[in-house]
């Protein structure tokens, strides 16, 4: 598997960026080659973590909440592995918060926390998330 970069194409995604990385794999912010609708393409950094991949994909696939980014295509057999997600534009939780060394104010953490509280519960809901 060669190392995806910018320009590259996945299925019919054009890949335009690097967005981030993770212990398994690299996200890219891509765009349909026709129709121009910005995603997230999720590339495993080795082939051993496609199962890795294929579980993040089938986790989120029937989810369906403002809060969690929603799969849209997924193949464990591509070359390389790919998952489709939703982009969303905008800084990370953790990007913020580094942004923030005395601490956010309550008015800021409480919403953010209500959202995170209401995507895990319908997590929760689905069966993906025990107690």
């Amino acid at each position: 598997m060669n190392r995806p970069q910018a320009g590259d194409r996945i299925n019919n995604y054009l890949l335009d960026e690097r967005v981030g990385a993770g212990a398994f794999s690299e996200v890219f912010k891509a765009h349909h080659h026709v129709f121009g609708d910005v995603v997230a393409v999720k590339i495993p950094t080795d082939p051993q973590y496609v199962r890795y991949l294929q579980r993040d994909g089938v986790a989120i696939h029937g989810l369906r909440h403002p809060n969690i980014v929603r799969a849209l295509d997924l193949d464990p057999y591509g070359d390389p592995a790919y998952l489709i997600m939703e982009f969303v534009d905008g800084p990370s939780l953790r990007q913020v918060i580094d942004a923030h060394p005395g601490g956010l104010p309550v008015a800021t953490v409480l919403p953010i926390m209500m959202g995170i509280l209401s995507a895990l519960e319908a997590a929760h809901a689905a069966g993906l998330v025990h107690s």
